[in-house]
């Protein structure tokens, strides 16, 4: 059963409290992290919450929790390709590189902005 995600998020205030309680007073960073992240049922990763931008299987191999603005919407390409569109106008060539990893998303909404 899914929880609702302000039960998670007051089950693992509590659960960081007794780990400070427990630790005297005192948490080190990594151990937050590991408790907001991985604590059985109530981490990041480890509840059946759905993850904000999740991207599906298909896109990356194995879906992904983590998404770019490119992603979600062409407006951050067509932004960048204005800018593109000036450097390669003051250099005088038509060459544009790209060497991102991903899903080539932002490449391609800048090169069809640059052709439209």
């Amino acid at each position: 059963m899914i929880k609702e995600p302000s039960s998670l998020t007051s089950a693992l205030l509590e659960r960081v409290r007794e780990a400070i309680d427990a630790a005297g007073g005192w948490l080190p960073f990594d151990r937050f992290m590991a408790l907001a992240l991985y604590e059985p049922g109530l981490g990041y990763y480890a509840n059946d919450t759905p993850k904000f931008g999740q991207m599906p299987p298909g896109v990356n191999g194995q879906g992904s929790d983590f998404v770019t603005a490119p992603e979600l919407t062409p407006l951050f390409g067509r932004t960048l390709a204005r800018q593109v569109a000036q450097a390669l106008d003051a250099t005088g060539t038509d060459a544009v590189w790209e060497f991102g990893a991903g899903t080539g998303a932002l490449a391609l909404q800048v090169l069809d902005a640059l052709v439209a």
